[in-house]
């Protein structure tokens, strides 16, 4: 997901041991308030196996080839395939434990701005025509540029779009590809080596979670201290969703009553912690993931280093809920490179750094 605030699992927080922090840590203790999930736990051999498998990838050698000579990768992939059958859509987000191989994505040009495109289409949004084979550069002429490019008014709901290609293309439905992207990935590759060095308190799971359909941007983090909520932010600190502020109260009160009534009892040893919740289609609510309670895991529109923003994650002054009111003017600038592919669709002219921009149009 665009955006996605993973934090390094591995890094404890202030209560609680690091290991909880990974899935099969809080899962057993949610389960319902989740998605369902299945978990194939890793031996140390099959995480050598992974990493054999990330060289072998970044050397060019075929996929095909790189499972012909290991046979226990076989035995995950089928695995992985044997879980998704089971799975209402046979669809699913792959995993491990600790973290997501979102950086995957990123390599995903063709694919990502394949789906922008046709979700633009969707929202009635022409889209100019892209090479992607001249290194993912786009050169428009003035006439063209003056017909696709960006709008105020627009500029949101490319963002919006943007933010859902990232997502479903991160969407798995088949064991090959579940395995292609993680062997592809180096945040996988990282976080194998460091947890294979912690051989005494070694755990690690490829975690199967069954896809959900809702749109991302209705997606909250929820702070948690001394079990009462004390703060709860848009995720993503860069987009405006004008149905957001327009039921910004029913959203909050609903948000609120399922922390207090369903999550926070099932966790009475776990006094501080970030809960991500997803607003479903039909108004339900749904836990995503927990993640510690610290500085290491994004705060969005708060400021953990910012006086006042610590007082009120840490429920030292009144809760609050944030949200964008109004479009960042810097909102292609805090895209980072997934701005880029937005640009290669709707270019637009070079926007001003804007300082403290996010703090000017909260609510």
């Amino acid at each position: 997901m665009i955006g996605t605030m993973e934090v390094d699992l591995d890094e404890k927080s202030s209560n609680f041991p690091g290991e909880y922090w990974d899935v099969d840590g809080w899962y057993p203790a949610i389960s319902d308030l989740t998605f369902p999930t299945e978990f194939i736990s890793l031996s140390m051999r099959e995480v050598d196996d992974f990493l054999q498998a990330h060289k072998q990838t970044k050397d060019k050698q075929p996929y095909e080839d790189i499972l012909a000579h290991n046979p226990r990768l076989i035995v995950i992939r089928d695995r992985i395939e044997e879980i998704l059958e089971t799975l209402p859509t046979k669809e699913a987000f792959v995993r491990l434990s600790t973290l997501s191989p979102k950086d995957t994505t990123r390599g995903m040009i063709r694919q990502m701005v394949s789906c922008l495109e046709g979700l633009l289409h969707g929202r009635g949004l022409k889209t100019a025509p892209v090479d992607l084979d001249a290194e993912t550069s786009h050169q428009l002429t003035k006439k063209e540029m003056r017909e696709v490019q960006s709008t105020p008014s627009s500029l949101p709901i490319e963002v919006a779009c943007l933010n859902k290609a990232c997502v479903l293309v991160s969407k798995i439905t088949s064991g090959d590809a579940a395995l292609q992207m993680m062997f592809a990935s180096d945040r996988v590759q990282k976080t194998l080596e460091h947890r294979r060095e912690q051989e005494k308190k070694f755990r690690m799971s490829i975690v199967i979670r069954s896809w959900k359909v809702f749109e991302p941007e209705m997606e909250f983090r929820c702070f948690v201290k001394n079990g009462s909520v004390t703060a709860i932010t848009h995720y993503y600190e860069f987009l405006y969703v004008e149905e957001i502020v327009q039921q910004k109260s029913q959203l909050e009160s609903v948000m609120l009553a399922y922390l207090n009534e369903k999550v926070i009892p099932k966790l009475p040893d776990l006094s501080e912690y970030a809960c991500d919740l997803a607003i479903l289609p039909d108004s339900s609510v749904m836990v995503i993931e927990l993640n510690p309670f610290a500085e290491n895991t994004s705060s969005a529109l708060f400021d953990w280093k910012d006086e006042k923003d610590a007082q009120i994650l840490n429920g030292e002054s009144d809760f609050e809920f944030r949200i964008l009111t109004e479009p960042p003017p810097d909102g292609r600038a805090r895209l980072g490179m997934f701005g880029v592919m937005l640009q290669m669709l709707r270019p637009l002219p070079d926007e001003p750094q804007i300082e403290d921009s996010r703090r000017c149009n909260l609510m």
